[in-house]
């Protein structure tokens, strides 16, 4: 934890006015009694000042660590989705996928839907006990659709989805079979928020899927002249998607790498390393990044 001073100085531009979400949120906290919070916290707080100030109808908030004790768990959800269960945060959410699966499972509603894709059996009963526990109405995804004909390449995703409401042929500028999966959640939620918003149609869903935009997630620039894929995957489940769409596209070219030190290297090099034709390792410019002579030790 940081008191609200100390974040306030992390932080490189002027939020010391009232008037400024993170201005209000530090306000608050530095009153007596003082509330000590993390960096996460503060721009939570500050996030839901400016959705309360904007009067939406409506907040898709992504949890930040786990679920249960995560500061976005305060607010009050018509709805909760677990896209994946894989390795990571495992100092906080547990060693197991079971155990990671419960915490995940802390966003869920008495009453409320909750949706999950889940692959792993210990997981898939983690999330069907805290379900039976808190009162919500669980959707298992992965066995209420199924996707056929997918085809995925630099420039996106195409596939056909069957839901219990429709059929959907579907196209999406995000490339890789994981997205199809992440599709097909969003796809149920809406279908789901559409009983209580009849606004939500078949034509609705299929642009939303066709629109969205993921930056940082198997995004391709042009630099230079060459191509140039950048890819935030910090876990071997992503490094894993990762690594069937260099292998679906038939892409071999070089990695620059980069990793904190506490994440799961060996197993996300072992992923994606005999997959490239060259590597260079980096650093990022934060302390709890790897040295690239530790990361050149680790992995070759």
């Amino acid at each position: 934890s940081i008191t609200m001073k100390q974040a306030t100085r992390k932080i490189s531009f002027s939020v010391r006015s009232s008037r400024h979400p993170l201005g209000r949120v530090f306000e608050a906290a530095d009153r007596a009694p003082a509330v000590p919070l993390t960096y996460f916290e503060a721009l939570t707080a500050a996030a839901f000042a400016v959705f309360a100030e904007a009067a939406l109808d409506l907040a898709v908030l992504e949890v930040g660590l786990g679920g249960r004790h995560d500061a976005t768990n305060v607010a009050p959800a018509r709805m909760s989705l677990v896209t994946s269960i894989g390795y990571d945060h495992m100092a906080d959410l547990g060693p197991t996928l079971d155990a990671i699966a419960r915490e995940k499972a802390g966003v869920f509603r008495r009453d409320r839907p909750a949706l999950a894709w889940t692959d792993d059996a210990d997981a898939r009963r983690a999330i069907r006990e805290a379900a039976a526990s808190t009162g919500a109405l669980l959707h298992e995804v992965d066995r209420e659709v199924s996707i056929a004909g997918l085809r995925t390449d630099l420039s996106g995703s195409r596939f056909a989805l069957q839901t219990p409401v429709r059929r959907y042929s579907l196209s999406t500028p995000l490339p890789g079979r994981h997205q199809a999966r992440n599709a097909a959640l969003a796809v149920r939620a809406a279908e789901l928020w559409a009983e209580a918003e009849p606004r939500i149609g078949a034509a609705a869903i299929r642009a939303g899927v066709e629109l969205v935009r993921w930056p940082g997630r198997l995004e391709s620039l042009r630099v230079g002249g060459r191509t140039v894929l950048l890819d935030g995957c910090h876990n071997a489940e992503g490094a894993a998607a990762l690594a069937r769409f260099l292998d679906d596209a038939g892409i071999r070219g070089d990695l620059v790498f980069g990793a904190m030190a506490d994440k799961q290297i060996e197993e996300i090099g072992r992923l994606l390393l005999p997959r490239v034709a060259r590597v260079r390792f980096t650093a990022p410019a934060v302390e709890r990044a790897c040295p690239p002579d530790e990361l050149a030790a680790r992995l070759c």
